[in-house]
């Protein structure tokens, strides 16, 4: 099994323009209209970001300041899949996310991460989805091990879904960072 934490903060009450700049919602905008689409998707959408879907090999555990992201598989590089699945998972609901062949192409299909021992490797290929994420808006829903090389401490890795779009995804928890603190790694 592996533990890792990650910082987390919500983001209620406002309204990410693609710049990433934040913006207050203002009354009568279309701030407003934005949000009525949000709350309206809301109520169609079963899933909360947060909650793992049924069959899952991974769960989240409370902490004061983070969310710890528990995972487990068959093997190392499943349950390392599992770890970066789950992490999507607290963003925004998967049952929500489809498949874009051709976004997939585009923002998923190569992160690299390498590291110096097994606990590196863990934060390195958290840490490369995450900035993946943030950089391109991407949320994978299936993440495949192309290359492990546990010699270089590397793992190559691509993943399929599609870019996030808050009127068709649920907002969950905003994840600004993955940290050491508390990883195990069974």
């Amino acid at each position: 099994a592996i533990v890792a934490q990650s910082d987390r903060r919500q983001q209620r009450g406002h309204v990410t323009i693609p710049s990433g700049k934040r913006l207050p919602p203002t009354s009568g905008s279309v701030a407003d209209e934005i949000e009525e689409k949000y709350q309206q998707n809301q109520n169609k959408i079963s899933k909360d970001p947060g909650v793992p879907p049924p069959g899952s090999q991974f769960e989240y555990l409370n902490h004061p300041a983070d969310i710890v992201l528990h995972s487990w598989g068959n093997d190392f590089p499943s349950a390392l899949v599992n770890l970066a699945i789950s992490m999507f998972g607290y963003i925004t609901s998967l049952e929500s996310i489809s498949i874009n062949e051709k976004e997939s192409l585009e923002h998923g299909g190569e992160v690299i991460a390498q590291g110096h021992n097994e606990c590196s490797l863990v934060y390195a290929f958290l840490d490369e989805w995450l900035y993946n994420f943030h950089d391109t808006g991407f949320v994978a829903k299936v993440i495949r091990i192309i290359e492990f090389d546990t010699s270089l401490w590397r793992i190559t890795s691509c993943g399929t879904g599609e870019l996030i779009d808050l009127r068709r995804h649920p907002q969950g928890t905003e994840i600004k960072a993955i940290t050491y603190s508390g990883m195990r790694i069974k």
